[in-house]
């Protein structure tokens, strides 16, 4: 099953929206929750056996900036113009025939101005597996409280030579739920982005001062959208 995550890191001063960073970063923030892995450290916590950056969720922070109104909106005019797509598929929907990307793809533009370029909705606007879209990489700034996944991931430098400076390592986490040794049992988060955000700011109300300073997210923190399988 494929599922969407967002990992919440801090910048890397003036590199923050870099590329080579960010892979990195999301590389050191998902190992311990590798399947594949074969130690003590991360059994009973693992949950994804592949991933990638957007994925079947690339343009997740985009749309929802748009608002729901309006992408239901567009949702209509598809019905309403008999927009097709493949009966059977793996990610994004596919149009077919292919033939109507185009008028798509221009109405997506004239509806949304300031998104304009390939409909996110569909599988033609990337490669799922190696191309992000507008928004997979973004600020807490920019990133709605409203969104909805099925995880939440927020990473933070680990301590070394007597500073919050080491490598970047998961912090908290929250998911949709948890596998309590016979069953996934639902948690209380209701799986925004904003109430997970709440809900790590108070774990740090008891924490050093030091500590708290270093690991509080601010507008300029990275938010990486995730499509993990398990």
């Amino acid at each position: 099953m494929h599922c969407h995550c967002e990992i919440v890191i801090p910048p890397l001063h003036s590199r923050e929206l870099d590329e080579e960073y960010i892979t990195a970063a999301v590389s050191a923030v998902m190992s311990p929750f590798d399947e594949n892995r074969d130690d003590e450290d991360s059994r009973g916590i693992a949950f994804w056996d592949w991933y990638v950056i957007g994925g079947r969720w690339a343009g997740a922070k985009l749309m929802e900036r748009l608002g729901k109104d309006r992408i239901d909106a567009f949702y209509e005019w598809l019905r309403n113009e008999g927009i097709t797509v493949y009966a059977l598929n793996m990610g994004k929907e596919e149009l077919s025939p292919a033939k109507q990307i185009p008028m798509v793809d221009d109405k997506w533009t004239e509806m949304f101005p300031e998104a304009a370029g390939p409909c996110p909705i569909f599988r033609h606007s990337n490669d799922q597996y190696r191309e992000f879209l507008s928004g997979d990489i973004a600020t807490i700034a920019d990133t709605p409280r409203t969104l909805k996944c099925a995880r939440v991931i927020f990473a933070g430098h680990g301590f070394t030579e007597n500073e919050w400076g080491g490598a970047l390592e998961p912090k908290f986490m929250l998911s949709e739920s948890v596998w309590n040794g016979y069953n996934y049992m639902p948690i209380s988060w209701d799986g925004t982005f904003g109430a997970a955000l709440n809900d790590y700011l108070k774990t740090l109300d008891v924490m050093a001062p030091e500590y708290v300073q270093a690991m509080t997210p601010t507008e300029n923190w990275i938010v990486v959208t995730v499509d993990y399988h398990s």
